[in-house]
C-alpha cells in the first residue's frame, strides 16, 4: 500500500511549483523568438531595398529579442558589409555560423566577405566547410573556389610586382 508522506507531499509541491514557473517562461520565450523572426524578415526586406541602416536597427531589436537567431546575425553581417564595415560584417557572420554551422549560403557569404577583407585563410576554411556539406560539385563550392583562385592569383601578382620594384631599387 502506498502512503502519501509529508516528504512526498513536499516533493510533489516543489515539482508542481517548478513546472508552473517554467511553462509561462517557455511561452514568453516563444513570443520573443517569433518577434525576432518577424523583425528579421522585415530587415531582410529593408536590406533587399538597400536600406541597410534601417535593416541594421531592426536586427538589433531582433537580436535583443532572441540572441540565438543565426539568421539575424547573418543579415546584420550583410547590413554591416553594405554600410562599408566588411570586417564587422565578417565577425557577425562568424557568430551566425557558430549557431548554425551548416548554412551553405552563409558559408559562401562568409568566404566572399573574408576575401573582401583579404583573409584568404578564412575563405579557404569556408570553402572546406561547404565542400564537407554539399561536396565539391555544388554551386556554392564552385563559386567560392573561383573567387579564391582569383584572389590567390591577384595576391601572387601583387607579390611579384613588389619583388620587381624592390629589385629595381637596388
Amino acid at each position: 500500500m502506498f502512503y502519501f508522506t509529508p516528504a512526498l507531499f513536499s516533493l510533489a509541491f516543489i515539482v508542481t511549483i517548478v513546472w508552473a514557473s517554467v511553462a509561462p517562461a517557455e511561452a514568453v520565450s516563444r513570443k520573443y523568438r517569433d518577434l525576432s523572426q518577424n523583425l528579421t524578415g522585415q530587415a531582410e526586406t529593408e536590406l533587399s531595398a538597400e536600406r541597410a541602416q534601417q535593416a541594421d536597427a531592426m536586427l538589433n531589436l531582433a537580436l535583443t529579442a532572441d540572441p540565438a537567431n543565426a539568421e539575424a546575425y547573418m543579415l546584420k553581417g550583410r547590413a554591416q558589409k553594405q554600410l562599408g564595415n566588411p570586417e564587422e560584417g565578417l565577425r557577425l557572420m562568424n557568430i551566425s555560423l557558430e549557431i548554425s554551422p551548416g548554412n551553405v549560403d552563409g558559408l559562401l557569404l562568409q568566404g566572399k566577405t573574408a576575401l573582401e577583407v583579404g583573409d584568404l585563410e578564412q575563405a579557404g576554411k569556408s570553402l572546406r566547410q561547404i565542400e564537407q556539406i554539399c561536396g565539391v560539385d555544388c554551386a556554392a563550392a564552385e563559386e567560392l573556389t573561383v573567387a579564391l583562385d582569383t584572389a590567390n592569383i591577384m595576391q601572387q601578382d601583387d607579390a611579384d610586382k613588389a619583388g620587381e620594384s624592390g629589385g629595381d631599387a637596388r
